[in-house]
């Protein structure tokens, strides 16, 4: 759903990515604040790029909802899940840092056989990424529900989202997320040739809790898909 939040610094919100604690007693969720736009082919409302997102804690036996604390404005917090009863982990851009560039067909110079590389002309910038705030790297974050003890577990990856917490008697415990493998050695992905579909350079990795001991379930060596 979308609404209206008056108290907010934009009006127009959606609550989203719901996770239920592991003793069944609280909700945690993410609202995602920007600006509303109309589709010109479907007109259809849609929350356009978000400007910050914060989290709340539905609790379901008094049925109230409060903001964690200690959140800013200019951060996007998304994508929650619990370690434990009283820990979450989640999405964050609050490293304030802009992911790896992607290389395509915007730079100069030429390739081994001598054809050109691509152009360097003003309207290329050679991002997939938007220049605002949604186009901020996001990395994979852990903080008590009181928003105290907070801490990036990704600070090496360029793109990490969507973290998970296994329950699986194997990896039980372990956090899943997706990271993205771009990098500006496109002969890596395609023998020279450029790099592919940079959306698909994906691997799904784990680690423990804390962010140590980190292993690649999709990708990397351990399968032949990225």
């Amino acid at each position: 759903p979308v609404w209206r939040a008056s108290t907010h610094l934009y009006e127009d919100c959606a609550a989203q990515e719901a996770s239920v604690s592991p003793d069944g007693k609280r909700i945690v969720f993410s609202v995602s604040y920007g600006s509303l736009w109309q589709h010109e082919t479907l007109m259809t409302w849609q929350l356009g790029d978000i400007q910050y997102a914060k989290l709340y804690i539905y609790d379901v036996a008094t049925k109230t909802v409060k903001e964690i604390p200690n959140q800013s404005s200019k951060v996007i917090n998304r994508m929650p899940d619990w370690i434990d009863d009283n820990t979450i982990v989640y999405a964050s851009n609050a490293a304030n840092l802009y992911p790896v560039r992607d290389q395509w067909n915007c730079h100069a110079g030429r390739y081994p056989d001598g054809t050109p590389r691509g152009y360097s002309g003003g309207q290329c910038v050679s991002q997939s990424f938007p220049t605002s705030p949604a186009g901020k790297a996001m990395q994979i974050w852990r903080m008590k529900v009181d928003g105290t003890e907070k801490k990036n577990l990704t600070k090496h990856e360029s793109m990490a989202i969507r973290p998970k917490v296994l329950r699986n008697p194997k990896n039980k415990g372990r956090i899943a997320y997706s990271s993205w493998q771009n990098s500006e050695d496109e002969g890596f992905y395609a023998g020279g040739g450029g790099p592919g579909t940079v959306v698909n350079h994906w691997w799904l990795m784990t680690m423990a809790p804390d962010g140590t001991a980190p292993a690649s379930l999709v990708g990397a060596h351990h399968s032949n898909y990225i």
